[in-house]
């Protein structure tokens, strides 16, 4: 079988590279079945194994290739207008389709399958798209000659794989776990069978630009010159505060951002808000620089949050990150010489220095001071002429000019303690905006210093189960710190065992699309908006609200949220007597007679004499 032979490919020592690979399948040709069912078998076989395939094995795509037998009163279907027709002609005189039908799952949890049969011109085009083969966009191999190559990488392949390391999904594929969320919702709590809305959600990207930029332009040249302002190092006239920035939103393609975090203003259409229900999505990009706060993350971070709070929306932030960055200024990393002790290696540094030469290419990177130090003048040369005894007595001495590194500024802004203001600013936000909106954190991965304390400013947590700790110093360190091996893992900080039992994580799940469908499930019991009613899905409870009278509000029928106001008056008081504590919280029914009211107005317990009406006392539930 197809499994088979792939682990038997990857066990293989000589195979050195085991990703990307390719799955096959070449059956005999078809008779008496349609496209759309060999397309939705396809579907039904790669999903049953879609774990063991796409992550085990490293599976990027399965293709299905075969011709299909048509009878002899079809004609078989044409494209563009009867053109193109799509149907040939076999060697035995039958007429034939050639179906090329390719599986993918780039995000790990949804399966994309694509169509394609074989023009007269000898190019693929795609057929029979539809909003339940899970493909969102066209097929790649859509106009494409058949003798295309296969691709060495998919696209975002590498930021795939960074993601895939530390145990998560790639920032962008979230979006696909909230649409198959969200599809799961409807199918078990859509309310009289009412249909699912075609777009289940709706994505705008919030980006950063600059203030300063021009009203009348396009959004595109705001990106770009955003982008300029991202990667040409220290940027004098803009600044990095959040004051000098404003959010943008945009629908560019995945994979564009520059920073080590993307922000989202979603539209979803839930049963509760089929009309559509919006949210702030905060997350961090694994696949950048670490997803460390950088100065600029920090600055989309708070700009969003803030764009929350104006609205009143929730706000969910998606956490895999590696703490504060502590940056690197490469060009001085690969330039600065060392000095040692007296000449000896064996007692250490002296300082570190850059030649003259290389001080007047990076004299904006670092501070330095002038020294003049005597060195051996060719020692190399004298030691190839001579012996090694001739060539110490022989050695001379000249004076050189060195530049004696005393600070190390870099060229890029936020490689220093800046990034420890922006921690502290996203803090802030974090605490304000848990008294005013609803905030959610969902720990997919590591959570690292600064990424720990929002998770806990946040107050409300998700976390999966394995691999998602919440920390602030790694088990390495610690170890190193005890000088012997306590920890083994960063499970034993911050994982479940840890806070979970604690109260700092309330709820856990066992993979990323499971926290998506908590994260969502929690969200069902938060208002649209801060001070909103609350949805209900049955229509009859609906309208009860909507009449708003206090006699009304008591009919509603119990066990319907809409009913249990927080604004309400308790009608069960316990009487100087014993009582059943539990009418304390449920209420109690009680028959309208003339001895089951007191002329205090206490409650008494149900009296046995015969009524033909009762009525309900509530309780604190």
């Amino acid at each position: 079988s197809l499994i088979a032979a792939l682990e038997i490919g990857c066990g293989n020592d000589m195979a050195r590279y085991r990703n990307n690979n390719l799955g096959m399948l070449l059956p005999v040709p078809l008779r008496g079945v349609s496209r759309k069912e060999v397309a939705r078998h396809v579907q039904l076989l790669v999903e049953r194994h879609s774990k063991r395939i796409f992550r085990q094995l490293a599976v990027q795509a399965v293709e299905f290739s075969c011709a299909l037998l048509l009878d002899n009163d079809e004609d078989g279907d044409r494209l563009d207008g009867k053109q193109n027709s799509t149907s040939a002609t076999s060697s035995d005189g039958e007429k034939t389709t050639k179906l090329l039908v390719v599986a993918t799952n780039p995000s790990g949890y949804r399966v994309s399958i694509h169509s394609y049969v074989q023009d007269d011109h000898g190019k693929y085009r795609e057929v029979d798209r539809d909003r339940g083969s899970g493909a969102t966009s066209i097929g790649p191999l859509d106009g494409q000659p058949i003798d295309t190559p296969y691709p060495v990488t998919l696209p975002y392949e590498r930021q795939r794989q960074a993601a895939r390391r530390v145990g998560t999904v790639y920032c962008y594929d979230y979006l696909t776990l909230f649409e198959e969320a969200l599809q799961d919702m409807w199918a078990t709590q859509q309310p009289n069978d009412t249909p699912p809305p075609t777009e289940l959600l709706v994505a705008k990207e919030l980006v950063l630009v600059p203030k300063k930029a021009k009203r009348g332009t396009s959004a595109s040249n705001d990106e770009k010159k955003s982008h300029q302002l991202l990667t040409n190092g220290r940027v004098e006239s803009t600044g990095v505060g959040a004051e000098n920035w404003e959010l943008a939103e945009t629908t560019r393609d995945i994979g564009k951002n520059d920073i080590a975090m993307v922000a989202w203003h979603l539209t979803l259409r839930t049963p509760l808000h089929p009309n559509g229900r919006e949210l702030i999505l905060i997350s961090n990009d694994i696949s950048v620089a670490a997803g460390s706060f950088g100065v600029l993350e920090d600055v989309l971070f708070d700009l969003a949050s803030k764009r929350a709070r104006a609205l009143g929306l929730p706000r969910f932030y998606f956490a895999v990150n590696s703490g504060a960055r502590i940056g690197l200024a490469k060009e001085v990393m690969y330039k600065f010489r060392v000095a040692w002790n007296q000449g000896d290696v064996t007692k250490g540094p002296a300082y570190l220095y850059l030649s003259d030469t290389d001080y007047q290419l990076l004299k904006d990177s670092v501070v330095a001071e002038r020294v003049e130090e005597e060195v051996v003048a060719n020692k190399e040369e004298e030691k190839k002429k001579t012996s090694s005894a001739a060539a110490d007595a022989t050695t001379k001495k000249q004076q050189c000019r060195r530049w004696k590194i005393l600070d190390i500024i870099g060229k890029q802004n936020g490689l220093g303690v800046e990034n420890l203001s922006g921690s502290g600013l996203i803090a802030g936000e974090t605490s304000v905006a848990y008294n005013e909106i609803f905030t959610l954190t969902y720990c997919s991965g590591r959570s690292v210093g600064i990424g720990a304390y929002l998770a806990r400013l946040g107050q409300r947590v998700v976390q999966r189960k394995m691999g998602a700790p919440i920390l602030l110093t790694g088990h390495f360190a610690l170890n190193k710190l005890l000088g012997k091996r306590v920890y083994t893992s960063n499970d034993q900080l911050g994982g479940i065992d840890v806070m979970y039992a604690n109260g700092v994580t309330h709820l856990t799940c066992e993979d990323d699309l499971d926290g998506v469908k908590q994260c969502l499930r929690w969200l069902s019991y938060v208002p649209r908006v801060r001070h909103d009613a609350r949805a209900v899905l049955d229509d009859s409870v609906r309208k009860l609200m909507q009449r708003g009278s206090q006699e009304q509000q008591q009919q509603l029928p119990r066990g319907k949220g809409g009913g249990d106001e927080i604004d309400r008056a308790i009608q069960f008081v316990p009487p100087s007597g014993p009582y059943d504590t539990r009418c304390l919280m449920e209420g109690l029914e009680v028959k309208a007679t003339s001895s089951s009211s007191s002329k205090d107005g206490d409650a008494k317990q149900p009296s046995s004499s015969s009524s033909s009406s009762t009525s309900w006392l509530s309780g604190f539930f």
